[in-house]
This record gives C-alpha cells, structure tokens and sequence, in this order.
C-alpha cells in the first residue's frame, strides 16, 4: 500500500524523533511530509511506533491511503528530487 503521512508536531525533540523514525519506512517529500510503500504489517508496526511518540493532545499525524491509480497520477516540481519510480534523462 502507498501511505502519505503528514505531521503537525510541537516539541522540536519530538518531531526529530518522528522524522528520524519515518526515515525507516518511507522518502521524505517535504519537511513533514513522507510518502510510503508498506505492507500492511509494516504500517502497523509505523503506527504503533509513531504513537508512542507522539503527545495526542498537542500533536497530529496523518496517514493518507492512495490506490495505485492514485499513485500513478501524482504530479509535483521538486527540483532535484524526483518522485519514486520517476526515471532521469541526461542529455548528453
């Protein structure tokens, strides 16, 4: 499955915490923002490390489910880093 996880976390500590863990599971995209190929164990284990974390009260974490042809159809101008599976031509 292709998960987009996107955070709102206060404590800078934290948030380095969650960043570095989400580092395991996915490629970042933007500064709270990951974008992961899990299989459904995988995921769960995430969830499970992210909430232990994580102040509920104070923070936010959100896991955005995406179909393949979702997938497929994500579009983005990111400079130098290009979207997983995107291929690079060098013209020579």
């Amino acid at each position: 499955m292709f998960i987009v996880v996107a955070y709102d976390i206060v404590a800078h500590r934290t948030r380095r915490r969650v960043m570095k863990l989400l580092e395991d599971y996915g490629q970042r995209r933007q500064k709270s923002v990951f974008e992961c190929s899990l299989d459904e164990k995988r995921f769960v284990e995430l969830k499970s490390r992210i909430s232990r974390e994580i102040e509920p009260a104070e923070d936010q974490v959100r896991y955005y489910h995406l179909c393949a042809a979702c997938k497929e159809r994500i579009e983005g101008m990111e400079g130098d880093h290009p979207p997983p599976g995107a291929k690079r031509y060098t013209i020579v």
